[in-house]
């Protein structure tokens, strides 16, 4: 009996080790998005100059995701204003313990 259940916890032990070297380290799009939308939510109320003061965000749609290293990713992203302009962002995300956090920002076009 003993052997059978140490048998079993080296199983789910090492089904547990596998199954998180498998995870992403990659952000989920809907994560991106949500992330950057609540960064540029927070820039709108820091900033009072900014479009993003001035229009609301209709939309964040991500294009593309590029890992930079291990943490650290660069996130590509279209940014619609209602009634604004729409902007193209490229944005620096770190992972951090239980979150990714945006660490700078550009306007591509």
């Amino acid at each position: 009996m003993k052997r059978l259940t140490l048998r079993a916890l080296i199983l789910l032990t090492a089904s547990a080790v596998v199954i998180s070297a498998c995870g992403g380290r990659l952000p989920k799009t809907k994560t991106s998005e949500k992330t950057l939308r609540h960064y540029f939510h927070s820039y709108g109320h820091k900033y009072k100059g900014s479009d993003f003061t001035i229009y609301q965000i209709e939309g964040v749609r991500v294009l593309d995701v590029q890992e930079i290293h291990k943490k650290l990713v660069a996130v590509t992203a279209e940014i619609k204003l209602l009634g604004g302009p729409t902007y193209i962002v490229r944005c620096m995300m770190e992972k951090k313990t239980t979150r990714w956090k945006v660490m700078s920002w550009e306007r591509i076009s």
